[in-house]
């Protein structure tokens, strides 16, 4: 750890931080205790910080110390141990007791710390500029490939790892060190099954066709969608103007969010109303198809009954 703040030119100030996992009393081996200190230092901190783990047997319950190096032997930049990462320390450590079916503290304080550290964790996914770049490296990836290995590969190409094969869809992404489960972070659209729904569905109009009984019911949600679309265009526009009017980056990522939001509503709404014109325009076409057919067939019958009345006037 000294070679590498040596490396690094960070020598001083903050030199590691030392954190301590515990468990219930004679509910885990030492061996399995260290074991899943391993996991922990594995998912927030990768291959990226050097974590030194001991496991203790000498009190009641057994524990591990861990000491994590302030630096880095990649990038030089040195870790901030902000309240959002204790946050999602406390929670990765909770997560894998359960896991192994091991206890996690149960109490009443224990239960509203939890709920304040979600809600913590819930805001940093929302409003941290770096989550919104994952997310949107995430969208784009799927956007321009047609099956899930490609979208393996883009996100390989842009420094991401991708880890499917376990319980949880998780990723390491170039801007943090810690692995991210992109469920937890961004909602049960960016589920492993969804995402791969989204590549290979995307294409796919959904809209309940089926569920309309005659031309008459199309037209009119065809007329539905086309008036929603000025309310929600002015809404964009005005986001925009205080997107470029606002000097803070955190009001602007959580601003450009809902804009990436509405312009995904535009475009559906866009897609549903061409739908619904061509879907228009071709019962007319058939409409008319089938009108044609039938007068010819009527012109038919009256043909075929004049040539029987020639027939029996030649008798």
């Amino acid at each position: 750890m000294s070679l590498t703040k040596k490396f690094s030119h960070k020598e001083n100030k903050t030199l590691g931080y030392h954190i301590i996992q515990s468990f219930k009393e004679d509910e885990v081996t030492p061996e399995k205790a260290n074991e899943i200190g391993k996991e922990l230092a594995q998912e927030l901190w990768g291959d990226k910080f050097q974590v030194a783990i001991c496991t203790h047997i000498n009190k009641e319950n057994v524990h591990n110390h861990m000491i994590l190096n302030s630096v880095p032997f990649v990038d030089g930049k040195k870790y901030h141990n902000s309240n959002e990462e204790i946050a999602l320390m406390r929670d990765t450590s909770d997560r894998l007791c359960l896991k192994y079916g091991l206890s996690i503290v149960e109490t009443e304080k224990a239960k509203q710390e939890k709920v304040f550290r979600n809600k913590r964790i819930d805001n940093f996914n929302r409003s941290n500029e770096k989550m919104q770049k994952i997310r949107n490296d995430i969208d784009e990836a799927i956007k321009c490939v047609k099956r899930y290995s490609d979208f393996k590969f883009v996100l390989n190409a842009k420094g991401y790892e991708i880890y499917d094969k376990g319980k949880y869809f998780t990723i390491k992404p170039p801007y943090f060190s810690r692995n991210i489960r992109l469920k937890r972070a961004f909602g049960e659209n960016y589920s492993l099954s969804n995402i791969k729904e989204r590549i290979y569905y995307k294409n796919k109009e959904k809209l309940p066709i089926a569920n309309f009984k005659t031309i008459q019911e199309i037209e009119k949600y065809q007329i539905a969608c086309d008036n929603k679309l000025p309310e929600l265009k002015s809404q964009r526009e005005n986001l925009w103007r205080k997107y470029n009017k606002t000097t803070n980056k955190t009001q602007k990522v959580e601003i450009k969010v809902q804009i990436n939001l509405l312009s995904e509503k535009i475009a559906t709404i866009n897609n549903y109303t061409n739908i619904c014109g061509r879907c228009v325009i071709r019962f007319k076409k058939l409409r008319k198809e089938y009108i044609e057919h039938e007068q010819a067939k009527e012109k038919a019958q009256e043909l075929i009954k004049e040539d029987k009345k020639k027939k029996a006037r030649n008798r």
